[in-house]
């Protein structure tokens, strides 16, 4: 009997606790997974910029504008306490998350936010500034709001139009962007910015083809292929950075890594070429002393030359045998034929004394035996990315990102120029002394 009872409490007592266990659940499953209900009919009911603008005032939305939304029904999802999530502004359908934002204390179905950029909005922000200049700067955009994590709400959208580059703003930059163009140009075509190293202060001045000793020589060098892709980068990357901080706002993260190293591929490269033509400059000036004093031992012989053997005074016929031991090639040679060597040596010491210039685009493709192939190279890459990067800017208001197989390439194309600038020769390899 007393067992019976023992057995009896036992079983009472475990359909006790089951039933315990199941109020429990069902209590605690209620209040954990009680869903937030958002109303079919919960719409943006209007949009207002923050002052409102006066009458006859009315302008586009732009970045920067604070604006209030009023939906309907917002004020009952905030308060409802199965809703404690957080709100957010969606453009064309994606969150813009990370933006300033606050309920208005005087209707509570109006939610206000600061437009701009924020770190994790890039992608939403990439959507909106996609291609400016095919689809224009003014578009409509769709408005609406919802649970960050959950999506906008049902209701429809309010299209709104917005200016994507502020008012004013656009004036401002294309004149900086002439402004910053033609102070680069002034100073690219006046001075040393752009130019090789000049010529020595004892130089010969070189005029066409002939030794100028009356004027002093030119104060800057021929065009730099490396100090010109510097300069190339320099100004592409900086006029998008003007650019894209214009437009978005974002002045402080708007420089990416593939810009980092694209300037300093350039400013590597050009700080390398500095460091070659350093390392060749005694010897480039040695070579430059040799032409000169060739193109002056080849004029007096053509001096000599003119004066009948007969005439020649015993110091003249002595200089004469020994430079026509020296020049044996110009001492048989015509007048003309002398001419046309001095003339020769004329321009290659010009070469070796970097004086002057040839044109730019010759200038940078060109070693002192005419345009090479690395030159071309790393001109055409240079050309070729930089065209790509501005397409980028403009289309996504975004500085692009380049492979790390892009920028190997361009990485590649510079270091094959300046490993072939070391044997690069300063000064042209025909013999000057051929008439």
């Amino acid at each position: 009997m007393a067992f019976a009872i023992r057995v009896l409490m036992t079983v009472r007592a475990r359909h006790v606790l089951a039933a315990a266990a199941i109020l429990l659940w069902s209590g605690f499953s209620h209040s954990a997974f009680a869903a937030c209900v958002v109303p079919s009919d919960t719409a943006v009911v209007s949009v207002q910029r923050i002052p409102a603008p006066e009458s006859g005032s009315e302008r586009l939305l732009q970045l920067g504008d604070r604006i209030a939304i009023k939906v309907k029904n917002l004020g009952d999802l905030l308060k409802d306490p199965n809703c404690n999530l957080k709100a957010a502004l969606f453009l064309d359908g994606q969150a813009v998350k990370g933006l300033n934002s606050f309920q208005s204390t005087d209707d509570r179905d109006v939610i206000v936010f600061d437009l701009g950029p924020t770190p994790d909005s890039a992608a939403v922000w990439k959507h909106v500034f996609a291609n400016p200049f095919e689809e224009g700067w003014q578009r409509e955009i769709a408005l609406n709001v919802g649970w960050q994590d959950q999506g906008a709400f049902p209701g429809k959208p309010s299209v709104q139009k917005i200016n994507l580059f502020p008012e004013g703003w656009a004036f401002f930059f294309l004149v900086l962007l002439l402004a910053l163009l033609a102070i680069f140009s002034g100073l690219a075509i006046n001075s040393g910015l752009l130019r090789d190293s000049p010529p020595p202060p004892d130089t010969v001045k070189v005029t066409g083809d002939q030794l100028d000793r009356t004027q002093p020589p030119p104060d800057a060098g021929p065009y730099s292929l490396a100090r010109t892709q510097a300069a190339w980068w320099l100004f592409i990357i900086l006029a998008a950075y003007i650019l894209i901080g214009l437009v978005t706002g974002n002045f402080a993260t708007s420089i990416n890594s593939t810009a980092l190293t694209l300037l300093g591929i350039g400013a590597a490269t050009a700080v390398g070429s500095v460091v070659i033509s350093q390392s060749k400059k005694e010897d480039q000036q040695a070579r430059a002393r040799t032409l000169l004093r060739r193109i002056t031992d080849l004029q007096e012989l053509g001096t000599l030359n003119a004066v009948a053997v007969a005439n020649r005074t015993p110091v003249q016929a002595s200089r004469h045998a020994e430079l026509s031991q020296t020049y044996p090639e110009a001492a048989r040679a015509p007048p003309a034929g002398l001419d046309a060597s001095i003339r020769r040596n004329a321009v290659d010491y010009a070469v070796a004394t970097n004086q002057g210039s040839s044109g730019f685009l010759l200038d940078i493709l060109s070693d002192a035996d005419g345009v090479s192939v690395h030159r071309f190279q790393l001109f055409a890459w240079t050309i070729i990315l930089g065209v790509v990067f501005v397409s980028g800017v403009l289309h996504e208001v975004a500085m692009p990102v380049f492979s790390a197989t892009l920028l190997g390439l361009m990485g590649l194309s510079a270091g094959t120029y300046l490993g072939l600038k070391i044997p690069e020769s300063t000064v042209p390899k025909q013999p000057p002394t051929q008439p």
